[in-house]
């Protein structure tokens, strides 16, 4: 059955990736969605892509800016990341695909990230990227945040650790007490106020194989979000990067 759609002359067509990487299996992995035109977009609206589509993280690809092959732009539902790790090893294997490259720099908000890559059998790709090593300080609302959990005390110091986002450890010192949890995630919130500046050091991080792309597009408009193409009409196309 084929369905003929008029969007009407406010609607625009952008494609979009739908990567799966850590695995070479299709729709298994950490998903990912990569949008190659990032440059059609205001932030706002990356923002609002970000929220609709509802995956760990989307990713806007833009021109370079500061010597690298590409600039990414990495957004969860809520916030925009200066990095993150699954997004930036997808979105340069992408790239590395399209361009036949075997090493991608990309600028994020942390510097630029060089990723090495290897083709493999079956065309899944081996990754490695050297990123920023994690800082670390004293969590400055440590008691806030345990009254949110509604737990006495943390095993270890409360630690807040910027590795692209804000990361804070509580460490309990029983399984039973971690399956007992019932936070207030509304005081949770409340207290996750801290960020930490960026290391300018970097690491070498091993990554594990694989990315899956699938290509798909999506519809919509500034005026009406909610315009996805059915799939009779424009279905998404499996294959495999590299």
């Amino acid at each position: 059955m084929d369905i003929d759609i008029e969007l009407g002359p406010a609607s625009e067509l952008h494609d979009y990736y739908m990567l799966d990487v850590f695995t070479d299996t299709p729709l298994e992995g950490n998903g990912l969605a990569v949008f190659a035109d990032g440059a059609a977009f205001e932030s706002t609206t990356m923002q609002r892509i970000a929220r609709e589509l509802n995956l760990s993280e989307t990713v806007f690809v833009l021109p370079a800016e500061q010597g690298g092959d590409a600039r990414a732009r990495i957004f969860t539902p809520a916030s925009e990341l200066p990095f993150a790790g699954h997004p930036t090893l997808g979105t340069a294997v992408l790239i590395a695909t399209a361009t036949s490259r075997d090493h991608v720099r990309l600028e994020t908000g942390s510097g630029i990230i060089p990723v090495s890559l290897e083709r493999s059998g079956g065309g899944a790709m081996f990754g490695r990227m050297e990123q920023p090593i994690p800082t670390w300080a004293p969590y400055a609302r440590s008691q806030e945040l345990l009254d949110a959990l509604g737990v006495e005390r943390s095993g270890l110091p409360i630690l807040a650790y910027t590795t692209g986002p804000v990361l804070v450890s509580v460490v309990l010192e029983r399984e039973q007490e971690v399956a007992a949890l019932a936070p207030r995630h509304g005081a949770a919130r409340r207290a996750r106020t801290d960020r930490l500046p960026a290391s300018s050091r970097r690491s070498r991080d091993r990554v594990r194989p694989g990315s899956h792309a699938t290509s798909c597009r999506a519809w919509g408009s500034t005026r009406t979000r909610r315009q996805a193409a059915p799939p009779v009409r424009s279905p998404c196309i499996s294959r495999a990067t590299g």
